[in-house]
């Protein structure tokens, strides 16, 4: 049932919208006026990675070198950190993370603390989703390339070491040289 509604404009406002019939549970709901409601996570100018609307992801940016701590991450967060949480794969809170690994969500919330919106992070090069490169991820790129998913996928994204719009051998040639140089 209907008990909240976070609106974001003022009472005078809310008394110019004509509510139709058979709207009883709006009626009677508890407006909570000029309400933000953060729709995308917005990331600081310094942040190392970007938010892909259209997947629904936050990108580690190829300069990234992998996942940065939670409380660097946060830090570069420009939205309210009272409506921005990160979460585990099993939905776990996380308050203290040496580095973020794919799979990991943020999670946007409302007022009252509800899930509006989730947004799983991404890291370049992070197939087996472990949080360390290894000749797993290598071999999970490899497999990607092989498999050619849709660029709208987490899975296109995670195995796109270059960051360029398409998936080839030189993707899971640059995390092999990683591996073995130790740098991009």
């Amino acid at each position: 049932s209907l008990t909240d509604v976070y609106y974001g404009g003022s009472e005078l406002d809310w008394e110019k919208i004509s509510i139709g019939s058979n709207n009883n549970r709006l009626l009677n709901a508890d407006i909570h006026f000029n309400a933000f409601i953060p729709d995308v996570p917005e990331l600081s100018e310094e942040s190392n990675y970007v938010v892909d609307e259209t997947v629904g992801a936050v990108v580690a940016k190829p300069s990234a070198k992998g996942g940065e701590s939670l409380d660097v991450f946060m830090s570069n967060i420009a939205t309210d950190p009272e409506y921005v949480r990160v979460v585990d794969a099993d939905g776990n809170v996380q308050t203290s993370v040496p580095k973020l690994i794919t799979g990991y969500k943020v999670q946007l919330l409302g007022p009252d603390g509800s899930v509006l919106k989730d947004y799983e992070i991404v890291i370049l090069g992070d197939t087996d989703r472990n949080g360390r490169f290894s000749i797993s991820d290598v071999s999970g790129v490899q497999s990607a390339v092989a498999a050619k998913p849709d660029k709208n996928t987490v899975e296109f994204l995670e195995a796109n070491i270059d960051g360029n719009a398409r998936l080839s051998v030189t993707d899971a040639s640059a995390l092999q040289s990683f591996l073995a140089k130790g740098t991009w």
